[in-house]
């Protein structure tokens, strides 16, 4: 006899379960082994997450949902031991730790400050030599948490560490709660917790990025719920902590103004812009000033590579003078992207996709964009039931670790050149398009919840 309408298949559950040990495996490796795995591997090991989501997510579509309490251990478990491993990437965390002491120890503006001006503080070796002399770009509250974080610590390296990474570790434990109520999807909190960028770069790596991702999503599901107010408050925490979470409140704003009234969405804004200026008022000049550190960037994963260097000199421009001149280009088409995208797709779009959308603009349109970068949008994007948003996340979060994860190895000659000309040509390319597909069809298949209209 065949399977009664809604029932369930063993070898659909089975294989469900068998990805979800995959994924936690993969990211298992490539948090252990990190530099030292042969790239064969960590290619490897980047590529099975993303094959575990989508499966999940088609075979959850069709009624084989695993059983979230093997999902939820298996990022616990992952999670405890990315907090007790030091950090295997990025060393930004010591920049955090640096910062924070230039106010707890040395009693000053860590804005109009660089750590190379604290030649004695026993942290500064930790610091990465590229960011030694680079005033802080992190907005006023999280230099304060940073602060407070440092004289805990004292002169711990130990202490110092874990209180970024278990920051970064509640900020996602935090948001892994919010999309399970919100979705009550397995699959969801697969994507999000049993994610190399979540475990390795975010929990491991001490980025604060995962505060971001918390804030953007919290401001979206509290504008869903028309609590304007608090939406806004939680969406200048983010923007204090980087300021590039301000992405997200033309989307909140358009699509607040078209389904609550224009009242609505002036407190929205009032109430950001209100708490960021006030934010930045106590910070002072100096931390808008310190905003543009990294103006002059320009990341190997960027679809700025493309841009031809030699026109620089035919316009009697120095390096800096033409990276400059990008960032300006590129900050123009994402505020172009973001406001077109959020006018065009008001009526159709529930705010997850409109906020996604608004930052996927910038990880592929930007001219420094970073791995962790996907931590913005990724708590957001979970939610939206849409193949879709699901593979443009997959990708993104896929392909800018795979670009960093070859920059430490030593690649054969031909395998390093086809690498680079796929990830700084080929790759940006492909995601631009992904991103322009993804922007066209997003529609009202991807409506979650969208209220009734209130004038």
């Amino acid at each position: 006899m065949g399977r009664l309408a809604g029932e369930v298949s063993e070898p659909a559950l089975r294989r469900a379960t068998i990805l979800v040990a995959l994924a936690a495996f993969a990211v298992g490796v490539l948090l252990v082994a990190d530099r030292s795995a042969p790239i064969g591997v960590s290619m490897m090991a980047l590529l099975i997450p993303p094959v575990a989501w989508i499966s999940l997510a088609r075979d959850e579509a069709r009624g084989a949902r695993v059983d979230v309490r093997l999902v939820v251990a298996l990022i616990a478990i992952l999670m405890v031991l990315a907090v007790v491993l030091p950090p295997r990437g990025s060393r930004d965390v010591w920049s955090y730790v640096m910062y924070g002491r230039m106010v707890s120890e040395h009693s000053a503006s860590p804005y109009s400050h660089v750590p190379s001006d604290f030649p004695h503080d026993p942290f500064l070796q930790q610091v990465g030599s590229g960011w030694r002399d680079t005033p802080s770009v992190y907005g006023p509250v999280f230099i304060a948490v940073s602060a407070v974080g440092s004289g805990i610590a004292g002169g711990s390296t130990l202490a110092a560490r874990l209180f970024q990474q278990l920051l970064a570790a509640g900020a996602v434990s935090a948001a892994l709660v919010l999309v399970w109520r919100h979705s009550r999807s397995p699959a969801a909190l697969a994507l999000l917790g049993l994610n190399p960028i979540m475990i390795g770069s975010i929990v491991n790596g001490g980025h604060n990025d995962a505060l971001v991702g918390l804030g953007v999503l919290a401001a979206t599901l509290l504008t869903m719920r028309r609590r304007v107010f608090a939406a806004g408050a939680v969406l200048a925490l983010a923007v204090l902590i980087k300021a590039t979470a301000l992405l997200v409140l033309p989307a909140l704003v358009l699509w607040t103004g078209f389904h609550f009234g224009r009242r609505s969405a002036l407190r929205l804004t009032i109430t950001t812009a209100g708490l960021v200026t006030a934010g930045y008022a106590v910070a002072g000049p100096e931390a808008l000033r310190a905003l543009n550190a990294n103006r002059a960037l320009l990341s190997r994963a960027s679809l700025w590579q493309l841009a031809p260097r030699s026109l620089a000199p035919a316009l009697g421009m120095s390096r800096s003078g033409w990276l400059g001149l990008l960032s300006m280009i590129s900050l123009t088409a994402i505020g172009i992207v973001v406001l077109a995208t959020a006018w065009w797709r008001r009526k159709d779009l529930d705010p997850l996709s409109s906020v996604a959308l608004a930052v996927g603009s910038f990880l592929v349109l930007a001219v420094y964009v970073l791995p962790w970068y996907v931590a913005w949008m990724l708590p957001v994007a979970c939610i939206v039931r849409r193949p879709m948003m699901r593979a443009f996340v997959a990708t993104v979060g896929t392909f800018l670790p795979m670009v960093y994860a070859a920059k430490f190895r030593a690649l054969p000659t031909g395998v390093g050149w086809g690498w680079r000309a796929f990830g700084s040509n080929i790759g940006p390319i492909l995601g631009l398009g992904l991103f322009s597909l993804l922007v066209a069809r997003t529609g009202r298949r991807a409506v979650s919840v969208i209220p009734t209209r209130v004038e």
